[in-house]
């Protein structure tokens, strides 16, 4: 699984933390199949490709086209995330606080 975590600074000098998951990435995929792109991030134009993904965690109401245009700078990692983390027990919480 993937986690996108990132900060958006706008125009206007507000900060926006985001984070979020496969969603996002799913953004881009239907913005790149309407425009033509490669669906693959990897392949992506970078820059274009992380806005859509930022657009799509930053929950905004405005079309993406109007929000990029408030955008000043960006910051967007991603990490893979296990989707089964190790199940907390009474013997990993005792361990942990020795």
């Amino acid at each position: 699984m993937i986690r996108f975590v990132g900060k958006i600074v706008y125009s206007d000098g507000r900060e926006q933390s985001v984070d979020g998951g496969a969603p996002a990435a799913a953004a881009w995929e239907e913005y790149a199949h309407r425009h033509g792109y490669s669906l693959k991030l990897d392949e992506a134009p970078s820059t274009l490709s992380n806005l859509v993904v930022l657009h799509a965690l930053a929950g905004v109401d405005e079309g993406f086209e109007t929000w990029r245009a408030t955008v000043d700078n960006f910051e967007l990692d991603s990490v893979a995330v296990d989707p089964f983390p190790p199940e907390v027990t009474a013997d990993s919480l005792s361990s942990s606080h020795s």
